[in-house]
This record gives structure tokens, sequence and C-alpha cells, in this order.
């Protein structure tokens, strides 16, 4: 989905108190929302299936912490003015070395869900008995570094204005973050049982 107006791609973000914001699924979930269109609290109430209250809470926060704005106000037919809502970027991300140790599971979480997503194709196009296995132990390492390389790459975008959408501007990203965590990844120092599938794995790209 390409969108009629163009905003920042990334905003990287270095506020402990932001990226604590930005830790939280039901706030992730506003900000993806808000970025395929504006909208008001009761829309976002009735698509998320919370109460009003909820949502301005949330709502609240973001806009305090400047990562949302206000881009309109259309009065209702009973006189209601509804506020419209949008993200300020595409995407938020984290810098690593910011990030509170409470909220590293979630990011890094969030990643394995990523790095669990490609895996999972390459093995539709792989015959079986061949099949590319990455433990838990190599899948959470490898998170923990492609989330450092999504922030590096990232700041090559915080300039660059787009109307793509989100998904995209996040493949483009999260493309390369996960071909150099790949390549950083110190195969000498590896254990052989990690050594194999990382190694595949590169090759795919």
């Amino acid at each position: 989905m390409v969108r009629s107006n163009r905003r920042p791609a990334v905003c990287i973000l270095d506020d402990v108190e932001k990226i604590r914001l930005i830790a939280d699924l039901e706030r992730s979930e506003i900000l993806r929302l808000l970025d395929e269109r504006s909208m008001t609290e009761t829309q976002l109430s009735e698509l998320l299936n919370l109460t009003p209250a909820s949502i301005g809470y949330h709502l609240n926060l973001l806009m305090e912490a400047g990562l949302i704005e206000m881009v309109k106000t259309e009065a209702e037919e009973h006189g209601i003015l509804q506020k419209y809502y949008s993200p300020i970027a595409a995407l938020f991300i984290p810098e690593f070395d910011h990030i509170p140790e409470e909220s590293k599971k979630f990011f890094i979480e969030m990643q394995m869900q990523y790095l669990r997503g490609v895996v999972t194709a390459l093995h539709l196009h792989e015959k079986e008995g061949s099949r590319l296995e990455l433990s838990s132990e190599i899948m959470e390492k490898l998170s923990v570094q492609i989330l450092k390389e999504i922030a590096d790459i990232g700041k090559k975008y915080e300039k660059w204005e787009t109307s793509d959408d989100r998904e995209r501007v996040f493949l483009k990203i999260y493309s390369g973050a996960l071909v150099n965590a790949i390549r950083k990844a110190d195969m000498k120092n590896l254990p052989p049982h990690m050594v194999r599938p990382l190694s595949t794995l590169s090759r795919q790209f």
C-alpha cells in the first residue's frame, strides 16, 4: 500500500522512556494502525476491541512523548469533535544500547518472530531432509545481533521521507540487518553445532 502523504521513514529512539513506551503490544499495534491511515480514538477502540478510555490513555502517552501527532479534527453529526492521529514516522527503532533491561526481552522476542518467518519461508523452498534447523540458542544470538544492525541501518533512513507502506520500509532495513548480522557472526568462536546452520542461512542472501 502506498500512502497519499509522505512522512519520515524512520525515527531512531535513544530515550529510555520512549523506548519503554513502544515496548508494549497495544501501543505497538496502535502505531502500526495509525501508520496505515490517521484514525480517531473511537476507530482505534473498535479495531482493537479496547475501551475508549484505554485507547485515550495510550494516545496521551504517545502524544506526550512526541511519537504521534494530531493531524486533523472533524465535527460529527452531534457536534462531537473527533481528533485524528498519525505517527511522526513509519518505523520507530530503538538504539540497542539504550534499551532498558526490562524491555530487551520484548524487542528480542519480536526479532525472533521475524527470524522464524524467514526460516519458515526458506523451508518452503528446501528439500525434505536438507532443511535449515536453527536452535533456540542460535535464534536468540542472531536476533540480538539483528536488533543492533537494524538501528545502524535505520539511521541511514532517518532523513528519508516516504509514502511507502511501513512494511516495505521495514523489509528494506530488515533484509540488510539480517545479512550484516550473519556476516558478523564470528564462526571461529562458535561451537560446531551453530556454524553449519548460520553458514547455510548466509548463502540464501
